[in-house]
């Protein structure tokens, strides 16, 4: 097996995936997308697991995914979602018309300047065309499609990263959303926690309509089962204290969890199960090498920054410490 597909992270974790301390979760959003009524809203902190819980508990054939990223129009959203099941769009057909004229020949002049004789030929060639181009009606009711297309159907349209659509989209979307799981077409929207009430703001009405599903940060017990899944499938012999030094540096995050453990692999030289087994234990070095390489996986100097810049001045201007 290669390492890669053992430890994935920012992908399913087909191997490696742990949900047990997920089963109350899991069994609430079934319930909550049973009964149809609401808008399920899940929250948590990036890279805390959201995405691949709902991947798992739903099966990705059963999901509609798509991002608020890049999104500037309600309609944009529901193009996606249409693009995504195959929707046979109203289209409008231009038809186009034009002609052309061209004329042509030759003349030839013969004699002196007090007696001109001239011969030649002419030519006129004239022509018609036409053509049509199909074009998809933009100018089409997309919430109706989109009731008319997932009312009532098993399909769930899972919004991910619902935070990154403009706030004065979000009002419109989240109205739109409101008519549509009235007429039972399913919703998730995932979210970070600082968002979390973003589609409630957008449209009040729908407040006690959303069902909310918050994730936290993993405990270090939970987080060590993916070293444990995931090294003897690679023939890797790992420690306790080098499971515990792995699960201490995610810091709550099981796809850093998986970063670091995909790269204790890469510093043992192990890109494929090995025979006889390779170890991993505590040593320092070894474990300065592996943080070395997944932290080059992630820019933090936007987080430095804002801790820089500090909350917004108010009064006199912030004074700047340097430190040790």
């Amino acid at each position: 097996m290669k390492a890669s597909d053992v430890f994935a992270p920012g992908r399913f974790p087909t191997h490696t995936f742990v949900d047990e301390h997920l089963a109350d979760k899991r069994q609430q959003l079934l319930d909550t997308l049973e009964a149809g009524s609401m808008l399920i809203s899940i929250s948590g902190p990036s890279k805390s697991g959201k995405t691949v819980f709902v991947e798992e508990s739903l099966g990705r054939s059963n999901l509609v995914q798509i991002t608020g990223a890049g999104v500037t129009t309600p309609q944009d959203l529901w193009m996606r979602v249409f693009d995504m099941i195959g929707t046979n769009l109203p289209t409008t057909v231009t038809s186009t018309v034009g002609s052309s004229t061209k004329a042509g020949g030759t003349v030839r002049l013969e004699g002196s300047a007090m007696i001109v004789k001239g011969s030649g030929s002419a030519s006129l060639e004239h022509s018609d065309t036409s053509s049509d181009a199909v074009t998809a009606s933009l100018a089409s009711d997309c919430l109706n499609l989109l009731i008319k297309e997932l009312g009532g159907s098993d399909l769930v349209i899972f919004i991910d990263d619902f935070h990154y659509i403009p706030l004065h989209v979000q009002q419109e979307v989240a109205r739109q959303i409101k008519e549509a799981i009235r007429n039972k077409v399913r919703f998730i929207c995932a979210s970070v926690p600082y968002h979390a009430d973003d589609v409630i703001r957008g449209n009040p009405d729908l407040r006690g309509r959303v069902f909310s599903i918050d994730f936290q940060y993993w405990g270090a017990k939970v987080l060590k089962q993916i070293a444990r899944k995931g090294f003897p499938l690679l023939g890797i012999k790992c420690t306790e204290a080098a499971i515990d030094r792995l699960a201490a540096e995610a810091a709550g995050s099981p796809q850093l969890m998986q970063y670091l453990c995909l790269n204790s692999c890469y510093e043992l030289s192990v890109r494929e199960t090995v025979e006889p087994t390779a170890e991993l234990n505590d040593d320092s070095t070894i474990l300065e090498g592996i943080c070395k390489r997944t932290v080059q996986s992630t820019d933090y100097g936007s987080i430095v920054e804002k801790m820089k810049e500090g909350p917004k001045t108010r009064g006199s201007a912030r004074t700047i410490h340097m430190t040790k």
